[in-house]
């Protein structure tokens, strides 16, 4: 049930680093913002928002003006719920208290902004201040 659970949890955290990649290199609002196509812009509609399943199901193509979604975005998704599966797997720290359930989620809300940071590097060539520094409160 636990391995359910994150694989789920880390497909949509996956799908927030896409959006959050995209929207902080586009000026963009990243906590308020609908999520929209990059290429004509449309704002998405819930369908349009499952992960991996929306891309499988729309054959990696938008809805509204037909042009190619990258495959970076159901990747960057599986890659997520991988890297938090394998963090419940191999977690170091036996989980029976709120202190050692308290250090995974913050070991995962770490790995969530490590891969935007790996993400947006690699797409850009740059790392925001704006994913550091709030991985640097959450560390301390």
């Amino acid at each position: 049930m636990a391995i359910i659970i994150l694989v789920l949890l880390g497909v949509v955290l996956g799908s927030f680093v896409n959006a959050l990649v995209w929207r902080l290199k586009h000026g963009k609002d990243f906590v308020r913002g609908r999520s929209m196509c990059v290429h004509c812009e449309h704002t998405l509609e819930a369908k349009d928002l499952i992960p991996v399943v929306s891309w499988v199901m729309l054959r990696g193509k938008c809805r509204y003006c037909k042009k190619q979604i990258h495959w970076q975005y159901p990747l960057v998704e599986i890659l997520t719920a991988a890297l938090f599966v394998l963090s419940w797997v191999y977690w170091p720290l036996q989980l029976v208290d709120f202190e050692s359930w308290l250090q995974f989620i913050i070991w995962l809300d770490l790995l969530v902004g490590l891969v935007a940071i790996t993400i947006y590097d690699f797409k850009y060539m740059e790392v925001p201040n704006e994913i550091i520094y709030p991985m640097i409160a959450v560390a301390m």
